[in-house]
């Protein structure tokens, strides 16, 4: 096996060829015809802009006439027990809120909580619970009553 001789000349790190040009991170640029690169971009383009166009027709379609007129078919066949079950959720959060204020009654002032929950319950029956408003503590009235003008402020 015979080996090869290496040449005796220097060897150059920086050869420069003026005839390659080179992109900056290194790769080299290819000049290439982008017509055929440009039309299908256009073609496909198109096709999705129709797809879409044709797809809005069809949410708008589907808003403007297919939910109205299952609104009016679930209506006509279920509108008594949909008015019930409203009916039966407002019942639910009335007696929601008349436990939550017969509770707040029952930690901070149990000596009135027979007056709150009939309060509660007749402002029920007028349609005004809501606007129920808790008694206050009678010792934070005491304490206003002893505090000075200037303190209030």
């Amino acid at each position: 096996m015979s080996r090869r001789k290496r040449s005796a000349r220097p060897k150059t790190k920086n050869r420069s060829n003026p005839s390659k040009k080179t992109h900056p991170n290194g790769t080299a640029l290819l000049a290439l015809d982008q017509h055929r690169f440009i039309k299908e971009a256009l073609t496909r383009c198109r096709r999705l802009r129709t797809e879409l166009r044709k797809k809005q027709e069809r949410l708008t379609h589907f808003e403007e006439t297919e939910i109205n007129a299952y609104q009016r078919w679930l209506n006509s066949h279920f509108g008594v027990n949909l008015t019930r079950v409203r009916e039966l959720q407002e019942e639910a959060e009335d007696l929601e809120f008349i436990v939550h204020q017969l509770r707040m009654c029952l930690f901070c002032l149990p000596e009135k909580l027979k007056e709150v929950h009939a309060e509660l319950f007749h402002r029920k029956k007028e349609g005004t619970l809501h606007l129920f408003e808790p008694p206050a503590h009678e010792e934070e009235d005491d304490e206003e009553e002893d505090m000075d003008p200037m303190e209030r402020e």
